[in-house]
């Protein structure tokens, strides 16, 4: 245990907290001493600072990278991976540190591209794993227009002790790959699938007008208050069609996740239908599609709101940076759908921070929703794209454009599967001629008198265009403003937002977006809590500061009185503020809630890397947020669901590391894990679904203390406060039972394992 503590430190680095109503992980700041000897995994050599311990690593991963670049040479490569390129302290110029990052960045397409080919794609090497970690720890999150090269996370990110914490030889690394080609052989379960509910329902979206107050909504395109209703089609879900009156727009999706560009890796590739429909507050839609489902319209304006919170819902995979490393661990296409279906159905909204499930072309985010019953798919959906959802492996400079590598979707996949009516409702765009599918199709059929409601500008390599992300709207006591970082600064909009906002003065403005720190693409300046904490002193925003403490939702002071935050991107599920935010930390539990600036909601599947440097400040965790305005007091309910990942834990670096490589392991998998996940704690699940399918509102919390410790009440009964309050909501729903893998998941598996 001691070991795998030690190791864990090294790769993920921790922040001590306590154990309470949030789950954060209990004080971890002991450490294992010098006595340690070696991990009972012998890949890992463990306290190897010694100068020479990572010589093998950056000579290969210089080696690999100076072809990209005629005028660099390995020894240059070398000599910035051993003295750093902080702007500070660096004793090198600054234009041999832009050289080689850029040589490093066209090295690292290149070998993504290569893992995650169509056909056949090969096993990593050691050099294809040194020039991966060495640009991970030294590169990564360091994006932004006004210096390429020294901006993101701090700069010490790549220290000695820290690589020599992991992988450093061609040794170790065979150590490890050659036990994961002996499980394949002898188990071939690595890349097994979670199996998911087995149920299979048609897709529909819901989401709400932009420009709707709550009320009369004049400012809507259609004039009134209402919803966007849409149909998605394609993959393995049930046939989806609308029965409106007014003007639908109709089309195969462009640019990406349609027939193109790999779209659904040619498993029916997706098509839209989409319409705006009147509908009052407070009241539902029936009869608009042959699905069966009742749309929801939320309260109306001034009424508490029940919403629904995930973030980093991570069910793909890719092969280089390991993405979602956990997903199995959790179980993630079981346990999201059944605790989506659980909870939805007694919500007014729910709301995906970004990251939105970790796909490429189409297929990880139609294995969630195809899932998701009639009494879910009703309920409005508010989604903002991450950094993963403009290019797959996360940060713009390897992105991938070519039949070659493929294709990453640029956000184009994420803006239509999401189909939020936004500003660019207002001035949809089609296609260039050339881009358009079917070839042949008039340009009039994008336009709004033909239902168009997205603009399609952007080239199919670059990204899309922000208007498509663009969104505010007021539903009960709540004004939601949603925005992205990329293609634009976003503040001439929010300043319109927020004027809308002061006039129509809800109880509480939420700024809703993925970036919670500037990097991964997100110039600086631009990410959600700098824009809101602008939006405070330079726009109508400045009302909802409020004055001498009295405003209902927080006290002036550190925390924005009714105006707060919610941001995904770290893979943390928190409470945090401005200070800790720009930290990319969270707040500990006990802190006073006239504190809190905001939630931190991105842990629902990711995790971090075991590069080293690694460093998330809390323990990813898997769990059910659930956010409500009653009262006059904001309540933040968090049922916590799993294991904490941290050291003392049973995740052994072993495991880490193979799932790094883009593999299971065979712990971790179906076969072995079950019902639920390695990592979920199964009796509380199982709790938690009984009681939403049998108790009334409120009560799942208190049912069994003692199971539910995380669930622990803490209220602040201040009207001056910001009330921490933990309640779940939920009334009487049925959940499916569990039934054996249908047909539809095994096409999934047959078409996407092969290539992975």
């Amino acid at each position: 245990m001691c070991i795998v503590r030690w190791v864990l430190r090294f790769l993920v680095g921790f922040s001590a907290a306590s154990a309470q109503d949030f789950g954060f992980p209990a004080d971890a700041s002991d450490s294992c001493n010098d006595s340690c000897q070696a991990d009972s995994v012998p890949l890992i050599q463990l306290g190897r600072p010694e100068k020479g311990c990572a010589d093998e690593l950056w000579a290969r991963a210089a080696e690999a990278i100076k072809g990209f670049k005629s005028s660099l040479s390995e020894s240059q490569a070398l000599k910035v991976f051993e003295q750093g390129c902080n702007p500070n302290t660096s004793p090198l110029p600054k234009e041999l540190c832009i050289e080689v990052k850029a040589a490093h960045e066209m090295a690292v397409a290149e070998i993504l591209g290569k893992l995650n080919s169509l056909d056949s794609p090969p096993l990593m090497s050691f050099a294809d794993f040194a020039v991966i970690v060495m640009f991970d720890c030294m590169w990564k999150n360091r994006q932004d227009e006004f210096d390429t090269a020294y901006v993101g996370k701090p700069y010490n990110v790549c220290p000695l002790d820290k690589i020599c914490g992991g992988i450093t030889s061609s040794k170790d690394f065979e150590t490890l790959t050659s036990h994961i080609r002996h499980t394949v052989a002898v188990a071939a379960v690595l890349d097994e699938a979670w199996p998911g509910t087995g149920e299979v329902y048609p897709m529909l979206r819901v989401t709400l007008l932009h420009k709707s107050d709550g009320a009369a909504a004049p400012e809507t395109t259609q004039g009134s208050n209402g919803l966007r209703v849409s149909c998605i089609n394609g993959g393995w879900a049930l046939p989806c069609n609308l029965h409106v009156k007014t003007v639908k727009y109709s089309q195969s999706f462009q640019i990406a996740w349609g027939p193109e560009r790999h779209g659904m890796r040619g498993i029916n590739p997706l098509s839209l239908q989409s319409a705006v429909v009147s509908v009052p507050p407070g009241q539902h839609l029936e009869n608009f599609s042959d699905t069966g489902v009742i749309a929801k319209m939320p309260p109306p304006a001034g009424n508490p709101i029940t919403m629904v919170i995930i973030g980093d819902s991570c069910n793909g995979n890719m092969k280089g940076f390991g993405q979602c490393n956990f997903r199995a661990f959790y179980g993630v296409n079981l346990t999201l759908p059944l605790l989506l279906n659980a909870a939805l159905k007694s919500s007014d909204l729910w709301y995906l921070t970004g990251d939105n499930f970790y796909d490429r072309y189409g297929l990880f985010s139609v294995s969630i929703f195809a899932q998701l019953n009639k009494e879910a798919q009703g309920i409005p959906l508010l989604a903002t794209p991450g950094n993963h959802d403009y290019w797959f492996n996360g940060i713009p400079n390897t992105g991938a454009n070519s039949w070659l590598w493929g294709y990453d979707q640029f956000a184009n996949g994420h803006a239509q599967f999401f189909a939020q009516d936004s500003h660019a409702t207002f001035e949809p765009k089609a296609p260039a001629a050339d881009q358009i599918y079917p070839s042949g199709t008039p340009v009039e059929r994008f336009s709004a008198a033909n239902g168009g409601f997205l603009n399609f500008e952007a080239t199919p390599k670059a990204d899309a265009r922000p208007e498509n992300f663009y969104h505010y709207s007021i539903a009960g006591n709540i004004g939601f403003v949603m925005f992205t970082c990329v293609g634009g600064d976003p503040r001439s909009f929010v300043r319109e937002a927020c004027s809308f906002m002061k006039a129509k003065n809800p109880k509480l403005v939420l700024f809703l977006g993925h970036w919670n720190m500037a990097g991964s693409g997100c110039p600086a300046g631009r990410d959600v809590p700098s824009i809101a904490k602008w939006a405070l002193k330079n726009t109508d925003c400045s009302a909802f500061a409020g004055s001498n403490g009295k405003a209902p939702f927080g006290q002036i002071g550190r925390a924005a009185s009714r105006l707060k935050f919610i941001v995904g991107h770290q893979h943390c599920n928190c409470m945090t503020n401005f200070e800790r935010i720009a930290q990319d930390s969270c707040l500990p539990d006990e802190v006073a809630p006239n504190l809190v600036d905001g939630f931190l909601i991105g842990s629902h599947g990711m995790s971090w890397d075991p590069y080293p440097g690694a460093k998330p400040e809390c323990s990813p965790r898997f769990g059910l947020p659930v956010l409500r305005t009653d009262d006059n007091k904001l309540t933040f309910a968090y049922a916590k669901l799993s294991l904490e990942v941290m050291p003392g834990e049973p995740v052994t670096s072993w495991q880490l590391y193979t799932a790094f490589l883009g593999h299971t392991p065979a712990e971790w998998s179906h076969a072995e894990a079950g019902p639920y996940g390695a990592g979920i704690l199964n009796s509380k699940l199982t709790a938690l679904l009984s009681c939403l399918k049998d108790m009334k509102k409120l009560q799942c919390s208190y049912k069994d203390p003692e199971m539910y410790k995380a669930l622990a009440r803490r209220a602040v009964d201040s009207r001056d406060s910001f009330r921490m309050v933990v309640k779940v909501s939920c009334v009487a729903t049925h959940i499916q039972k569990l039934q054996q893998v249908q047909d539809w998941w095994p096409k999934l598996w047959r078409a996407w394992r092969p290539r992975n």
